[in-house]
């Protein structure tokens, strides 16, 4: 028998052992949880913790079914969420706290049907390890010899690293500390609109009308047609008779630090927020009404919406950041018609448009 045959044989004798399949399963799941977890791409050493710790608690009764299957569960009620928008983040979070059930109704019916494979898997997985894999009893001493692997891997991967980088922590220290920056950001929100504007309205006659303000962004003023742009990309306000202004000149390069500049008394790069146009319109004795196809929370839409926070009523169609939900800015109308139709006076409608940015969801 030559040296080949010897080791060809070893091998197989090796993989044919309960406990080697057992693992090559775990490793198995281990990949399954982490697509379900948000993370698409998984390493050696996330495969490895995974299936060490999923392998490790579940020789105990007790941990199996306090840990285990409702973190199987949990992968699995999330995969959907995670397979479009990845790990948890401030704008997961907030939608999943802000939603109602029309607005759960209408993600589970825009999710792609491949995306609902991943929770099913994940459920199969479930159901492999409690009717297969568990069965099996796997001795003490393999159990001792595993511990003493996930020891090391852990103390490598705390000193060349840290544990919290590996995808199983991260996926719950991403989720707290995500809620903690959400709740962190509605005291904010809160603690901006319970400063009072000090506005001083002179008295005047009232006309009885509604005002709306539409803030489109995006959008270069070289590309419009009503400003000599060759193509028609702006047929509405080439055709209405209105009043331009073209020499406006933006506070500053880029949206997240112009817009409130614009909206809000500001002198340098201190804005006094509550002094905006929404309050101003309501020191005239205006209802205000805001309805954003922005981002109510994230890093680039809370300012405008510490504004918003200041209108009578606002109604934003995404409670995450402005790329949480891929919405359209023709969903506004419906609400502006619904408010119009109210036949009420002095009000002032402010509708935030997505415009022209590229929204691309994961």
């Amino acid at each position: 028998m030559n040296t080949h045959t010897v080791i060809l044989d070893k091998f197989r004798s090796y993989t044919a052992q309960p406990l080697v399949k057992i693992l090559v399963f775990y490793a198995f799941t281990a990949i399954i949880l982490c697509r379900a977890m948000g993370y698409g791409g998984a390493k050696g050493i996330d495969i490895l913790f995974i299936a060490l710790t999923l392998l490790l608690l579940s020789a105990i009764s007790l941990t199996r079914y306090l840990l285990v299957i409702p973190y199987i569960l949990l992968c699995a009620l999330y995969a959907p969420v995670g397979e479009m928008y990845g790990s948890p983040s401030v704008a997961v979070i907030s939608a999943l706290l802000q939603t109602n059930s029309a607005e759960a109704n209408e993600f589970l019916h825009t999710i792609p049907a491949s995306c609902y494979l991943l929770p099913l898997a994940t459920l199969l997985i479930l159901f492999a390890l409690n009717f297969f894999i568990w069965r099996h009893t796997i001795s003490i001493k393999s159990i001792l010899s595993l511990s003493m692997i996930f020891i090391i891997v852990v103390v490598a991967r705390t000193i060349s690293g840290g544990v919290q980088s590996i995808k199983l922590p991260d996926f719950f220290l991403s989720a707290y500390s995500s809620l903690n920056q959400y709740h962190q950001q509605i005291a904010d929100l809160e603690a901006t609109t319970m400063k009072q504007p000090d506005w001083v309205v002179s008295t005047m006659a009232r006309n009885n009308g509604n005002y709306i303000i539409i803030i489109g962004e995006s959008m270069r003023r070289d590309h419009m047609s009503l400003f000599g742009y060759p193509l028609q990309t702006t047929p509405f306000l080439d055709s209405v008779n209105g009043q331009f202004y073209s020499n406006y000149i933006s506070t500053a390069p880029n949206t997240f630090e112009s817009l409130p500049r614009t909206l809000a008394l500001s002198s340098g790069e201190n804005t006094t927020i509550a002094n905006n146009v929404v309050t101003l319109a309501k020191a005239a004795g205006m209802k205000t009404h805001w309805l954003s196809n922005q981002g109510m929370l994230g890093q680039f839409d809370t300012p405008v919406s510490k504004v918003a926070m200041f209108s009578d009523t606002h109604h934003f169609l995404k409670k995450g950041d402005f790329q949480s939900r891929n919405t359209d800015d023709d969903d506004l109308l419906p609400l502006l018609q619904n408010a119009l139709q109210e036949k009420s006076q002095d009000n002032l409608y402010v509708l935030h448009l997505m415009g022209s940015h590229s929204v691309v969801v994961n």
